[in-house]
Formats: structure tokens, sequence, C-alpha cells
């Protein structure tokens, strides 16, 4: 047990890699730079994400408030996000399911809704994951800006301290 813990501290001291203190800065800049825009895009995924999600989740409900009482009866129904229009729902037992590129396969309605739910529990999976590594990301961000900015005071104290003694001299 002891020595489980003993190399699980080892191998986590490995994982922390280099202390960034000691990192020209230069190179700080650049991984600042480099971690900002990694957040960035992570960002964008996770709305993008997000987005899908919701567009499922919505196709979902709008499934479940088909009935067999519907046949017949004129709804809105959505071309696109933002473009509806009326239709005749002639076959409430059957679902025309968009499963992208242009591609729309006949489903029951069961089998359209166990479709959106696997969607939706998908996207929700990946969804989770990618923020576990956005907060990681941001954590590495934050304290790569506060080495930087603690480097550049020093560097500042230092060409101040520089020119205190130069102009005593």
């Amino acid at each position: 047990m002891a020595d489980k813990q003993q190399q699980g501290g080892e191998g986590q001291q490995q994982q922390e890699g280099i202390d960034i203190m000691r990192v020209p800065m230069q190179q700080l800049e650049s991984v600042r730079q480099s971690l900002s825009q990694e957040v960035q895009t992570l960002t964008t995924a996770i709305k993008s994400l997000k987005h899908a999600q919701t567009k499922f989740s919505n196709s979902l409900e709008s499934i479940k408030q088909v009935t067999p009482e519907s046949a017949g009866k004129k709804s809105l129904v959505p071309l696109t996000e933002s473009l509806y229009v009326y239709a005749e729902l002639t076959d409430p037992s059957k679902i025309l399911v968009d499963i992208g590129t242009g591609y729309y396969v006949e489903k029951s309605k069961e089998d359209a809704e166990a479709y959106f739910q696997r969607k939706v529990k998908f996207l929700t999976e990946q969804l989770q994951g990618v923020q576990v590594v956005a907060s990681e990301k941001q954590r590495e961000q934050a304290a790569v800006a506060e080495a930087y900015r603690i480097r550049m005071a020093q560097q500042q104290q230092q060409q101040q301290s520089g020119a205190d003694s130069a102009s005593s001299s």
C-alpha cells in the first residue's frame, strides 16, 4: 500500500512538468497565447455541442407531442430553426427524421424518440468531457497568466533597481 502511494506520488511529480517560474519569458508568453487559443477553441466547441443538444432535445419534445389524435390536423412543422410551414399530419405513427447531410429516414414514433434520446445522451457525455478539459485548460491558463504577471513585475523591479543604482553612482 505504501509502495503504491509512493509510486503515485512519483507519477504525480512527473505529470506536474516543469516549474513555470523558471521558463524563459518568451516561451512563457508563447505558452500563454497557446493556452488562450485552446480555451477559446474549447469554449466554441462547448457552444456548438450545447446548440446541437438543444436542437435534438427540441426535436424529441416535438415528437412527444405527436399523438394518434393528431392525424388529419394541420400544425406548424419546422423546416429550419426559423422557418415553419403548415402541414397536415397523415400518419402520426411515422416520423421523418433528418439524420444529417440532407438524408431523411422514416421511423416509427418510438424509434424516432429513441434516436433523439441517444443523440441527446451522446452529446451530454461529449459536453461533459469537453467541459472537464476546458476547466483544466482554464486552470493552466490562470497559472501561466499569474506566473507571467509575477515575472513581469520582477523584471520591472530589476530594471528599476538597476536604474536606481546607476543614477546613484
